[in-house]
């Protein structure tokens, strides 16, 4: 036991106790930071050897549908009345609509949080469209500079520790932990322990992603 880093020793008492960590003071914080309305966005992408359309390169992850719901007031987001949806009708190429669409669905208004789950994969996909589209640029940025990752309520990166704490190694990088998890912080391990009836065991066309 001696010989783990702070980490380890977490994921080890979790195993041994079976009982969950959960660091309160640092999820309360990040809970009192949030900024509303939030917009929780979700991507959709496929790649290809061949480039798909023009400005992309081999395999790069072409993005074809996003999906937003928008919680104005904490905890108030109706999934139908409150949800956005783009979805590319055909082979086309409809990433110019698509761009439209979500710049206007998140105002450039300096108002709210995007939230993302991972946010490098949606800033990444983002970035390249910025490039691709650069009259739509700003916008876009301004949408990126807003992501905040929801993995950091529970894994928390060393730049939000130490913008909390002063301190990069305040805390060990872990505010929660179940034994389920098994050292992976996947959506697909996350979610189900949160809400069971949303395991992706369950949904019976998606269990892989494909």
């Amino acid at each position: 036991y001696e010989w783990l880093t702070a980490k380890q020793k977490i994921q080890y008492r979790v195993l041994e106790s079976k009982e969950a960590y959960v660091d309160k003071e640092f999820i309360a914080r990040k809970l009192n930071d949030l900024k509303y309305p939030l917009y929780h966005l979700d991507f959709e992408t496929m790649n290809a050897p061949l480039p798909l359309f023009k400005g992309e390169k081999p395999y790069q992850q072409s993005v074809f549908q996003f999906s937003l719901h928008i919680e104005r007031q904490p905890g108030v987001c109706d999934k139908e009345q409150d949800q956005i949806a783009y979805l590319a009708s055909g082979s086309k190429d409809e990433r110019e609509a698509l761009v439209k669409a979500l710049i206007k669905a998140i105002p450039n208004d300096g108002k709210g949080e995007v939230v993302a789950y991972n946010q490098g994969f949606e800033k990444g996909r983002m970035k390249e469209l910025a490039k691709i589209f650069p009259q739509y640029a700003q916008a876009l940025m301004s949408i990126v500079n807003r992501t905040m990752d929801l993995m950091h309520f529970i894994k928390p990166s060393k730049d939000i520790i130490e913008a909390y704490y002063g301190d990069k190694e305040a805390i060990p990088g872990i505010s929660y932990y179940h034994e389920y998890l098994q050292r992976s912080y996947s959506i697909k391990k996350v979610l189900p322990i949160f809400a069971p009836h949303l395991d992706y065991s369950r949904l019976m066309e998606v269990h892989n992603g494909t």
